[in-house]
C-alpha cells in the first residue's frame, strides 16, 4: 500500500514522482507513436509524384527509341532515365 498514517507526506512525493514520470514515458512514446504518420505521408507523396513521372516519361518513350536507333547518346540517355525513374519507384515502395 502506498499510503499509511506516519508516512504519508514521503509517500505522496514519492507518487507524484511516479506519476511524473509515467507521464513523461506515455507522452514520448505517443510522440514515437505518431512519428510514422508523417513519413508515410511523404512517402505517399514521393510515390505519387514518381508515378506521374513515370508516366510524363512513356508519353515521351516512342520518340525517344525512334532517336536512340539512330543515336547513340540517345539511347543512353534513354536508358538512364528508365533506370533513374524505375530505382526511385522501388526505393520509395521499399521505405514505405
Amino acid at each position: 500500500m502506498i499510503f499509511t498514517s506516519k508516512t504519508s507526506s514521503c509517500n505522496l512525493q514519492t507518487f507524484s514522482a511516479y506519476l511524473s514520470k509515467l507521464t513523461l514515458i506515455m507522452a514520448s512514446n505517443f510522440a514515437l507513436a505518431l512519428l510514422p504518420v508523417p513519413l508515410v505521408a511523404l512517402s505517399a507523396y514521393t510515390l505519387y509524384h514518381s508515378y506521374n513521372s513515370i508516366q510524363n516519361v512513356r508519353a515521351y518513350e516512342e520518340p525517344a527509341e525512334r532517336a536512340a536507333k539512330y543515336s547513340n547518346i540517345a539511347e543512353d540517355a534513354l536508358n538512364q532515365t528508365r533506370t533513374t525513374e524505375g530505382a526511385g519507384a522501388i526505393a520509395v515502395c521499399i521505405s514505405a
